[in-house]
C-alpha cells in the first residue's frame, strides 16, 4: 500500500463511535479530582454525565484542592461530605497520599519555617512568620496557614512587579511615555499592535488610519513602525476587530 492509498483509507475511517477521552491528562483540576476520589470513580461519573462531572466533581476539586494547599484541614471538607467527618478525613488523606510531592513540600515548609520563623520564595525574598514563636495553638495554626499562603501569594506579587517593570522599561525604550500621563494605568492597556510601513504602501497607511478613526475606544494601542523604529502611535486606545488585524496584517507586540 502506498502513501496515497493509506491517506485515503485514513480519510474514510468512521470515527463517529470513538469515545471521547477522559480529560485528566493536562487538566489541573481534574487531576485534583482524581486525587480526591480516585480515577475509577471520576471516570464513571464522567461517562454518566460529563456536565455533572465538571460541576459536581471537578468543581469541588477545583475549590477544595487549592484550599488544602493553602492550609485547609479535613474539617474544611465537611460541607462536601454531608458533615461526615470520617469521609472528610478520608478525602483529605486521599488527596495528599495521591500527591506525595505536594505533601512532602508542605511538611518541609512547616518544619523549616517553624524553626527559623521565616521562609524564602522562589525569587529569594524572605517572608517572616513570627507567629511560630507563640505558644498559643491558635497563633501556631495561623502560622501554619501563613507558611503555605505566603510563598504562593508573594510569588504572584513579585511576578506582577516584574511585568510592570519590564513594561515600563519597554515603554521608555520605545519612547511611548511622552505626553501620556497615566494613560497606561487609567485606560488599562492590554495589547499593542504594530503596522510596518516598510512592507506597505502609503495608500495602505492612509487607509489604515482612516479605519482606525472610525473605531471605538478600547484597550489596544497601534504603533506605526519602520522596521525596528517606531515612527508614530495612534492617539488613543481602540477596540480592534480581528478582521482589521487580518486585513492590514497588524503584528502583535504583546
Amino acid at each position: 500500500m502506498d502513501r496515497k492509498e493509506l491517506l485515503q483509507k485514513i480519510k474514510n475511517l468512521d470515527l463517529s463511535n470513538i469515545e471521547k477521552p477522559f480529560p485528566a491528562v493536562g487538566d489541573f483540576h481534574t487531576a485534583n479530582a482524581v486525587a480526591f476520589f480516585g480515577y475509577d470513580y471520576c471516570y464513571k461519573r464522567y461517562k454518566e454525565d460529563p456536565v455533572k462531572f465538571k460541576d459536581e466533581i471537578r468543581g469541588v476539586a477545583k475549590i477544595k484542592g487549592l484550599a488544602l494547599c493553602y492550609g485547609l484541614g479535613a474539617r474544611g471538607l465537611l460541607d462536601v461530605t454531608n458533615n461526615d467527618l470520617n469521609k472528610a478525613t478520608e478525602l483529605y488523606e486521599n488527596f495528599f497520599n495521591n500527591l506525595p510531592e505536594v505533601s512532602s513540600t508542605m511538611r518541609k515548609l512547616v518544619k523549616e519555617t517553624s524553626k527559623k520563623f521565616y521562609l524564602t520564595n522562589i525569587f529569594g525574598r524572605r517572608l517572616f512568620v513570627n507567629l511560630w514563636s507563640s505558644k498559643d495553638p491558635r497563633d501556631r495554626a495561623r502560622a501554619r496557614n501563613n507558611t503555605f499562603n505566603f510563598p504562593i501569594q508573594s510569588m504572584g506579587a513579585d511576578i506582577s512587579k516584574l511585568v510592570l517593570c519590564k513594561l515600563g522599561q519597554w515603554l521608555e525604550e520605545n519612547r511611548l511615555y511622552k505626553d501620556w500621563g497615566n494613560l497606561v494605568t487609567e485606560q488599562h492597556l492590554s495589547r499593542i499592535l504594530k503596522f510596518d510601513i516598510e512592507r506597505n504602501s502609503e495608500e495602505e497607511v492612509q487607509e489604515l488610519e482612516a479605519e482606525l478613526e472610525k473605531l471605538e475606544n478600547g484597550h489596544t494601542l497601534v504603533l506605526i513602525v519602520k522596521g525596528d523604529e517606531i515612527i508614530s502611535q495612534f492617539d488613543r486606545y481602540l477596540q480592534i476587530p480581528m478582521s482589521l488585524i487580518t486585513k492590514f496584517k497588524l503584528e502583535i507586540v504583546f
